[in-house]
């Protein structure tokens, strides 16, 4: 990423990687920490909200807990997710390969797995009430 970035015109110093945090809470409160270390972070986002502006990159199934969860503590989310899940639908009008869809297997089930750790991780991150109040849309503070 940082090479990806110094390419496209951005100074290598002005960039922080940050994968530190044990979780997307953690990981949002030390950039916000960072960003008032640097006397970057404008708490009131007046006058200039672009302030707090930070890229986010996360697995796509994840992404939206993790941009409101930075949102929550105020910052202007730039989202870029990773680690898209595709369907096959359609591939074949072969029957047995049709059949072979609904015979489980392990990439399903992690798939699964996946899919229900996340839900429950909204869930516990929206009664610990580190997620904005519910809404089902994206707030103005995330850019997609």
């Amino acid at each position: 990423m940082r090479q990806l970035l110094t390419n496209n015109g951005v100074p290598a110093d002005l960039i922080r990687i940050e994968n530190s945090g044990s979780n997307a809470r953690a990981t949002a409160e030390d950039v916000r920490s960072f960003l008032q270390e640097q006397q970057l972070f404008n708490a009131n986002n007046e006058p200039r909200p672009q302030d707090n502006r930070v890229m986010v990159i996360a697995p796509a199934l994840t992404m939206r807990r993790v941009g409101l969860t930075y949102e929550q503590l105020g910052l202007q989310v730039v989202a870029r997710p990773t680690d898209f899940y595709i369907s096959d639908e359609g591939r074949s009008d072969n029957l047995e390969a049709r059949l072979q869809d609904i015979v489980p297997s392990v990439e399903a089930l992690r798939l699964t797995t996946r899919y229900w750790e996340e839900f429950l991780s909204s869930i516990y991150y929206f009664l610990r009430n580190w997620l904005p109040p519910f809404d089902v849309s994206w707030g103005e503070l995330v850019e997609i």
